[in-house]
């Protein structure tokens, strides 16, 4: 029996105090979009709960102290990306 590997995605730094992290966190989504393609991820939420899998704590803090109307159940992937990308993006 032959095994696939699924590949390796690594884990999201959120050093808030780096003054370069919106800039890694953009590559960050950029190549776990690519990877989240590659494994031919295609459901919104799927692709949420991978985010979140890789992107560490601090990313889920971060996305749980945003206020209520702006915590869809609905949110997709793309719009989730550009909410937090703005949160990290304004803690500098």
């Amino acid at each position: 029996m032959s095994e696939i590997s699924l590949g390796y995605y690594q884990t999201f730094d959120c050093d808030l105090v780096d003054p370069l992290v919106s800039t890694k966190w953009s590559g960050f989504l950029d190549g776990l979009d690519n990877y989240l393609t590659w494994l031919n991820v295609t459901d919104d939420k799927r692709k949420i709960a991978e985010l979140f899998h890789h992107a560490g704590r601090e990313i889920s803090m971060i996305y749980k102290s945003m206020p209520p109307n702006e915590l869809v159940n609905d949110t997709t992937q793309s719009t989730l990306f550009l909410m937090l990308n703005q949160r990290i993006s304004t803690k500098h």
